[in-house]
């Protein structure tokens, strides 16, 4: 789908609702004019140029670094591979040519990815489906078996 904003913007590629395997081809943390990139509030982000690796689609998506929310960041840097531990440095190196799983959605005729997953190797050699489970918020591993254990039938040993 092709959406034209304003007659002096050029018409841009609207991405169907859905899962899609992004690349960040670049980073910025600064204005042009060498100004760090804040919001009216006064929170500093990131914005990630990501490309859908099928389509060849680019979208802007601007990770906010918000103290108060850390969430966001940290599911952001755990979808692409960035090992999280104590205290982290942001620098648009850390991001560029890093590849995750987002899901998209339009909004306002412009698309947003509104949540990431990991893209493992195993997937990222088949297509992937487009329901993917959401992370665990406690940081526990997620069960691609659905929660069924090999060993349900066999007895286990439970002193009381």
């Amino acid at each position: 789908m092709l959406f034209a904003g304003l007659s002096d913007r050029p018409a841009y590629e609207i991405l169907e609702p859905g899962w899609y395997d992004f690349t960040i081809e670049s980073c910025a943390d600064l204005h042009p004019d060498g100004e760090q990139l804040l919001t009216s509030g006064g929170v500093p982000y990131l914005k990630l140029r990501c490309r859908d690796k099928k389509s060849g689609v680019t979208l802007i998506h601007c990770l906010f670094l918000d103290p108060e929310k850390p969430g966001k960041v940290f599911y952001f840097l755990t979808a692409i591979g960035h090992e999280v531990e104590g205290e982290v440095t942001f620098s648009p190196e850390i991001f560029e040519g890093k590849s995750f799983r987002g899901k998209v959605e339009v909004a306002d005729g412009r698309n947003r990815i509104v949540l990431v997953n990991p893209v493992t190797s195993e997937q990222a050699a088949t297509m992937i489906p487009t329901d993917y489970p959401k992370p665990d918020p406690a940081g526990q591993p997620m069960d691609p078996a659905g929660g069924e254990d090999e060993t349900d039938d066999q007895e286990e040993d439970v002193p009381f």
